[in-house]
């Protein structure tokens, strides 16, 4: 039970909720500085090819230009990438992608910028091009990058798949899309840079990573690279990898003067980041009583020209490849392969989405092929407490993967399925799949630290994390709270400045769990320093005891590190051991003489642990289900030859307000020893379940066999013979 505190805590935690829904809220690119130039950048316009000249010349004498750059304008190491630093800042020899960028210009107004852009002169011998995974692994296709198009590879074996041990044995093959995350607000960065010290104003998901790539390519001291982060308008991984910050400090550099530098809608999804498009092949094998005896998958990605995030999204779908099922053998190989796209980065969901979009596709086409109910097949298969994943680790969180199916075999939705429809050309279906999520980076380690001070009689909380619009402001402030007994108004968090404890990444649903575990170790802290101090005869619960604890004691300032728990062995060293889980039920409606489609119904059933700001919880699966109905039915980044198609909201369709579906989200509100109060990661959950138990429904309806995604009305026009 909630103590009345907690239930007023519960409903004053929103921060910024005022200003960022009228409109006040000021974004990077709303920011106006008089003396600010223009950034922008001039690309490559081509996907493959050698650069055979680079004239600036015009350029330089281009009305109101105060700087122009190319590639020997960089300082430091001319390459930045999350995992592995190999994707040019400037290109000077040869181009990969028709993002690259070749060269930037800062001039006094945006129409003086555009000219100056047409005035520089490139020219570029056409290579030719890699636009699928399967040119990619061609005897005959090009080389991207001189070690060849195999970029990375992951392989692990958990037992010993052996074929001839199982009873029966089903295989099937699985694709899911390249998918840019859409979000409203675009790429920006103000630079300001002057006596070799810079200072930045940008939107991102990383500002630790930023300042290491920032140094390396600018020959700077880490130590005199400032950020202020501003929050993001959106970005679901977009932004965890160098967009704007690196070319609008170099033209600060080079002109003397702050650099604002924007990207266009079109220049963002053909220039920056998208989840990279998979091929699963999944092979399984069962006993005779219908167990799961093995799992081999195979995963072949595209990463795009540069690795950027590709390796860890394969590792943790590597990772993700047999939950939330107990296989006693199971094997992955997976590699991701060199494209003449964009750069594979981080996108919601993050590989685990994409392998259990293929998995629970292929666990209801195992179902279907041996006549078996779906949800008794998944229940009498699913992960144990005690029990190893997928990647021979025991889980030491709470594992819940049953309870949400057996919550959603008993829903109304499920239990009730009627697929009579008054139109004959109408079919109804259903369909179910459940999935987990891991919280944090697991074997690879991951720590957070945060600062508590008691001063202007408030207890203020700083830490580095970026919130992405799902609330993490708002959830640390109500840890913080009752982890001291005390009302959130006299709580003020501030995450907007690199130079305060780092805390780590906006991703990896881990913000939550990871700096509210800091949070809970820090309030300890402050409360045992405060009692050294003064003993009991202290209250934390008004502006007037706090300025009283200031008078007596000076200021307080406590710092805390929260280090997630290591766990050694298992078959992957990159394996997960900390999940929370989910299961979907969804329901669509075909035409079959049109292929046109409608999901009218979608239950969701999530486990994360216990559930501390009912609001913001509520918001982010609500959210997720639609980003999947998204990634399900209609999204895709198309490409022709190399060049994108889908450059804007008009030939990259996503949800509006009028496909969303009926929505019912029925949590499991557990309590996990690991977590702050109880509380797992959160934010991706729907993307692992809510898109396959669309397919499955669409499945349901038509009797066809959609194992990629998104499903097109195409794939749905049934045969004459059919209908009839």
């Amino acid at each position: 039970m909630y103590t009345n505190l907690e239930v007023r805590n519960k409903l004053l935690t929103s921060i910024d909720k005022v200003e960022k829904v009228t409109g006040e809220y000021k974004y990077v690119d709303d920011i106006r500085l008089n003396e600010a130039y223009y950034g922008g950048v001039l690309r490559a316009g081509v996907p493959h090819g050698i650069i055979k000249k680079i004239d600036i010349s015009n350029a330089l004498r281009s009305p109101g230009v105060k700087a122009v750059i190319t590639a020997k304008d960089v300082p430091g190491l001319n390459a930045f990438g999350y995992f592995i630093p190999e994707q040019p800042v400037l290109c000077y020899d040869k181009v990969r992608y028709e993002g690259d960028a070749v060269a930037a210009v800062a001039a006094d107004t945006r129409e003086h910028l555009l000219q100056a852009l047409e005035e520089i002169k490139v020219e570029i011998d056409p290579l030719p091009v890699v636009d699928s995974i399967d040119e990619a692994l061609s005897e005959e296709a090009p080389k991207i990058h001189e070690k060849g198009n195999i970029a990375y590879s992951v392989n692990y074996e958990k037992g010993n798949f052996d074929v001839t041990k199982f009873d029966k044995y089903i295989e099937g093959v699985y694709e899911t899309p390249m998918v840019k995350p859409m979000y409203i607000e675009l790429e920006s960065t103000i630079a300001m840079y002057s006596n070799n010290r810079l200072e930045l104003i940008t939107t991102t998901q990383s500002p630790e990573h930023d300042i290491k790539q920032l140094a390396r390519s600018l020959n700077l001291d880490e130590r005199n690279i400032h950020i202020k982060m501003k929050d993001p308008g959106g970005a679901f991984g977009g932004k965890e990898e160098i967009h704007t910050q690196i070319l609008a400090s170099l033209l600060s550099i080079k002109s003397g003067a702050p650099v604002k530098m924007t990207f266009t809608r079109e220049e963002s999804n053909i220039a920056t980041t998208r989840r990279q498009a998979f091929r699963f092949y999944i092979k399984t094998g069962l006993s005779s009583d219908n167990y799961i005896l093995g799992n081999y998958v195979k995963a072949i990605a595209d990463t795009g020209a540069y690795l950027s995030h590709g390796p860890v999204v394969l590792e943790v779908s590597a990772s993700h490849a047999s939950e939330p099922y107990f296989i006693p053998n199971v094997k992955f190989e997976g590699i991701l392969v060199y494209t003449n796209h964009p750069p594979a980065g981080g996108m919601r969901g993050y590989g685990a989405s994409e392998i259990n979009f293929a998995l629970e596709r292929h666990i209801d086409h195992i179902c279907r092929e041996l006549n078996l109910d779906p949800v008794e097949f998944r229940e009498k298969n699913m992960i144990k407490e005690g029990q190893q994943n997928g990647t021979g680790i025991v889980p030491i969180s709470t594992v819940r993967a049953k309870e949400t199916l057996q919550k959603a075999m008993h829903s109304n939705l499920w239990t009730n399925r009627n697929k009579s429809h008054p139109d004959p050309y109408i079919r109804v279906g259903y369909g179910i799949a459940s999935g987990a999520k891991s919280t944090s980076y697991g074997q690879s380690g991951d720590s957070a630290k945060v600062k508590m001070t008691i001063e202007d009689g408030f207890i203020n909380i700083y830490f580095t994390t970026p919130d992405m619009g799902t609330g993490a402001r708002s959830t640390i402030r109500l840890i913080a709270a009752r982890a001291l007994n005390i009302d959130v108004v006299n709580i003020r968090i501030f995450n907007d400045d690199s130079d305060f404890p780092s805390s780590g990444t906006s991703n990896a649903s881990r913000t939550t769990f990871m700096i509210g575990n800091a949070v809970l170790k820090c309030s300890k802290k402050l409360v045992e320093y405060i009692s050294s101090k003064l003993g009991t005869d202290f209250n934390l619960n008004s502006r007037e005891s706090l300025e009283e604890i200031n008078r007596k004691i000076g200021k307080v300032e406590v710092t805390e590190e929260y280090n997630l728990p290591k766990v050694e062995g298992g078959n992957f060293a990159k394996g997960d051991f900390i999940f929370s889980y989910a299961t979907a039920v969804a329901r669509v409606e075909v035409n079959l003489l049109t292929g046109r489609y409608r999901v009218t119904d979608i239950e969701f059933y999530p486990e994360a642990g216990k559930i501390l700001n009912p609001v913001a919880f509520m918001s982010q699966m609500e959210g997720g289900i639609i980003m999947s109905l998204g990634y399900a039915t209609m999204e895709e980044l198309k490409t022709a030859n190399g060049h994108i198609l889908s450059k804007n909201f008009t030939t990259y369709v996503v949800p509006t307000a009028k496909d969303i579906p009926r929505i019912k989200v029925d949590p499991i509100d557990d309590y996990d020893p690991l977590g702050p109060f109880g509380a797992k990661g959160a934010g991706e959950l729907p993307l692992v379940a809510v898109v396959p138990a669309i397919v499955n429904a669409l499945v349901d309806a038509t009797g066809k066999e959609l194992n990629r995604i998104p499903v097109r009305l195409e794939d749905l026009i049934l045969l004459e013979q059919t209908i009839k």
